[in-house]
């Protein structure tokens, strides 16, 4: 016997997608667990999970969104297949490897899987992931034993899917894609920006930066902040010619800086970088916060975006940014000639409030960068719960 659990927000949306497949596909004893009017999607998943415990026979369990529509006939099977590896844990359609932010697509992807948008094909690497798309997640028995999904470190509806895969990898367990025929009726994007960079920020500090600081014996408050005059955030080392931390009152252009290779968690630059030249200087700058940040430590950069006003009219501006500026550093673009750029992961970039061009850039960690039941149709049971999971 197998469950499915579906997230809902939208009653038209399951109706229309999610549920056409369900009835269709499904098992006489599948079990269907609906979820509603939830704050977080943490908290509700771990409600299915403390049901799902309650079952007996349970071979395991998908969770899925409203706009997933199953439309393969051999789903179930599939599954029981890959269940009779007691090392894999969490199946899905597409991942990646590599992966050292939620933004996991930036990382080397695996599997196939049809959108509205387009057609995902990563079907010719390995099936083992780091962590997988939370649109389509399969639980084996052991996972719904002994998983639960982090609702104390995260909020809303972000970072369940890739910190669910590092949980069950760091048990010991595998994490797999395999081909289904599963249809995503996407709109894309982040949802809540907001919560997004906060929950990142978590699964970094959880997952990739606390392995790296124990890999490299780097205390977890080693943070620099650049240019930070009086306002240094509280406990970091302030690099700043005037106001900089004993031997940090230099300029940010006088590198190399007086730190080790790799002894530095995160740095922080608020409107900095437009005071630094472009071309050969901004380049130097950059290394050197790769060289002093430990594998999978973070670089946060605020400017103002060209050609707003706030780019041009102050007289100390020496260099103008837009968001391909970034891009050069992560490698999406990049010259017919060697920069010298250290390559970095993106862990996300955006405007705020029209002006304000905010990126955080990641260190490589490698150089290969239930209340009632009732029957439906089918006899299959579905179970509700009283509340509804906004899905975002």
């Amino acid at each position: 016997m197998f469950a499915v659990v579906v997230c809902i927000g939208t009653e038209d949306r399951y109706a229309s997608v999610a549920k056409p497949g369900i009835l269709r596909y499904g098992e006489a004893d599948t079990v269907v667990i609906e979820l509603r009017d939830q704050a977080s999607i943490h908290i509700a998943y771990n409600k299915a999970l403390d049901t799902l415990r309650t079952m007996p026979g349970l071979e395991g369990a998908i969770f899925i969104h409203e706009d997933l529509a199953i439309k393969d006939a051999d789903i179930f099977k599939k599954l029981r297949r890959l269940f009779e590896d007691q090392n894999i844990a969490i199946a899905g359609a597409i991942g990646a490897v590599g992966v050292s932010t939620l933004s996991w697509w930036l990382g080397q992807r695996r599997g196939w899987l049809r959108e509205s948008r387009f057609e995902l094909d990563f079907s010719d690497q390995d099936m083992y992931v780091d962590t997988l798309d939370g649109c389509f997640l399969a639980f084996s028995p052991w996972s719904i034993a002994n998983l639960r999904f982090d609702e104390t470190t995260y909020t809303g509806f972000h970072g369940y899917d890739a910190d669910i895969c590092f949980s069950a990898r760091s048990k010991g367990k595998k994490v797999v894609w395999n081909r289904f025929d599963l249809f995503h009726r996407t709109r894309g994007g982040f949802g809540d920006m907001a919560s997004f960079i906060s929950n990142d920020e978590a699964f970094r500090e959880k997952w990739i930066l606390a392995n790296a600081l124990q890999d490299w014996e780097v205390a977890p408050n080693t943070c620099l902040e650049l240019g930070g005059g009086t306002k240094c955030r509280r406990d970091w080392l302030n690099l700043d010619p005037v106001h900089g931390t004993e031997r940090l009152k230099i300029m940010a252009e006088d590198t190399p800086w007086p730190f080790e290779d790799a002894t530095v968690s995160h740095i922080y630059a608020s409107h900095v970088f437009e005071h630094i030249p472009a071309g050969v200087t901004r380049v130097e700058v950059m290394n050197e916060c790769h060289r002093i940040l430990v594998p999978g430590g973070s670089l946060e950069i605020r400017v103002p975006i060209f050609p707003h006003p706030t780019a041009i009219a102050d007289p100390t501006h020496v260099s103008f940014w837009v968001k391909e500026s970034i891009y050069y550093f992560t490698g999406d673009l990049r010259a017919d000639a060697n920069y010298g750029i250290l390559k970095w992961d993106l862990g996300h970039i955006y405007v705020a409030d029209g002006w304000e061009l905010r990126a955080v850039l990641v260190k490589p960690v490698s150089e290969t960068n239930a209340a009632a039941a009732a029957e439906v149709d089918f006899g299959m049971k579905v179970i509700s719960t009283e509340e509804t999971l906004v899905n975002s």
